[in-house]
């Protein structure tokens, strides 16, 4: 699913030198507002799958 997420135009904006280079920063990586529980989220699997691709987080 978080494939979905990550179309082609996405993936070339990242593979562009300068956003490889980069450092990025995600904010709000829970399930949903207020609650610490993470299990069900799928940010964490979009970060993974846009780490491949050489930003740092």
């Amino acid at each position: 699913m978080s494939r979905f997420f990550l179309r082609e135009d996405v993936l070339d904006f990242l593979l562009d030198k300068r956003i490889k280079d980069a450092n990025v920063l995600i904010l709000g990586v829970t399930f949903k507002e207020g609650c610490p529980d993470m299990r069900n989220t799928k940010v964490v699997d979009v970060i993974e799958e846009i780490g491949l691709r050489g930003p740092k987080f």
